[in-house]
């Protein structure tokens, strides 16, 4: 096999690869001591429509926190205050063929006699979580995680994808001490 039919056939194999997996961020305050922090209260934010999903936010974000050591506050006197949002918006995208019938396209030979255009409409329903982590007695903002990806018609996947999301955030929380 020549080298670039292997490349262009390794192309085609990782496209959809690449153009549908999970884009997690995370941003936190540089300056915040993370150690000190020992319990939580979870709360929802905005999360339209689904309340499966929302009860799956929780349960994958207490999941991670309770992972990293940290503990759900009893009462009302918790150390972090957390905060889920969750929403969903569909993107379009159009693809445009053409095919022609005639003599050709160089210009000696001619227009085409009859060209036709289609037009297909692609939509993907996405989904983009949030998660915002504040100081419960400052109410300053300590770190921020968030992750897009699209929605499966399957409820199983879904919830696979939040459980990913939150770890891949969570990953590397808290956040080292600054030196």
């Amino acid at each position: 096999m020549k080298p670039w039919r292997f490349l262009w056939c390794l192309c085609l194999l990782t496209y959809p690869v690449s153009s549908i997996a999970q884009k997690v961020m995370v941003d936190f305050d540089k300056n915040a001591t993370f150690p000190k922090y020992k319990t939580f209260t979870l709360k929802e934010g905005s999360v339209p429509g689904n309340p499966f999903a929302s009860q799956r936010i929780h349960d994958a974000v207490e999941l991670q926190l309770g992972s990293k050591g940290f503990r759900r506050a009893i009462g009302s006197d918790p150390d972090l205050l957390v905060v889920y949002h969750a929403s969903t918006h569909e993107d379009i995208s159009l693809s445009t063929y053409y095919s022609s019938w005639g003599p050709g396209w160089y210009p000696y030979w001619g227009m085409p006699i009859s060209t036709t255009v289609t037009t297909s409409v692609d939509t993907q329903k996405k989904g983009t979580m949030a998660i915002d982590i504040w100081d419960a007695n400052t109410k300053k903002l300590l770190w921020r995680g968030t992750a897009q990806d699209s929605i499966s018609d399957n409820p199983q996947k879904n919830e696979k994808k939040i459980k990913k999301a939150a770890a891949k955030m969570f990953e590397d929380f808290p956040p080292k001490p600054k030196q």
